[in-house]
């Protein structure tokens, strides 16, 4: 018995370094991004659009991992904090508002080039797809 659960504990700590993203690369992102957001629009039961992105989005990423987040410039009533990671070129981030409102996000997007991300916000950690975005590295 206890060799069976020894090897399934073997078995999955293998399986999991196998199909694990490896350790985030933080300080490739470090500083600030700015750039707009949209809000997913459903026009009609299945017909889901995501707009151009035209409401402004700051991040100012630090190198160990944390992140402020601004619904406008730095000097948005509304501010949130959280945490992201970097694997590659994915990039997934999750957040909470602490001023100004409330409520948990989470990102995931591609950085498309050194000093550009682009992909969605979700509502809720990892719910369901908010709205496109992307920034920019200032």
């Amino acid at each position: 018995m206890s060799r069976t659960i020894l090897f399934l504990f073997a078995l999955a700590c293998y399986a999991c370094k196998k199909d694990c993203p490896e350790e985030p690369v933080s300080q490739t992102l470090s500083g600030r991004w700015q750039g707009k957001y949209s809000h997913m629009q459903v026009r009609a039961p299945g017909d889901t659009v995501y707009p151009t992105p035209n409401f402004t989005y700051t991040m100012i990423f630090s190198a160990n991992g944390t992140m402020l987040v601004y619904d406008g410039d730095e000097g948005a009533q509304l501010m949130a904090t959280g945490k992201y990671g970097l694997y590659g070129q994915d990039f997934y981030a999750e957040y909470s508002y602490i001023r100004g409102g409330g409520g948990d996000f989470s990102i995931s997007a591609r950085l498309e080039k050194p000093d550009s991300i682009a992909g969605f916000w979700h509502i809720g950690q990892w719910g369901v797809r908010g709205g496109k975005f992307y920034l920019l590295k200032k």
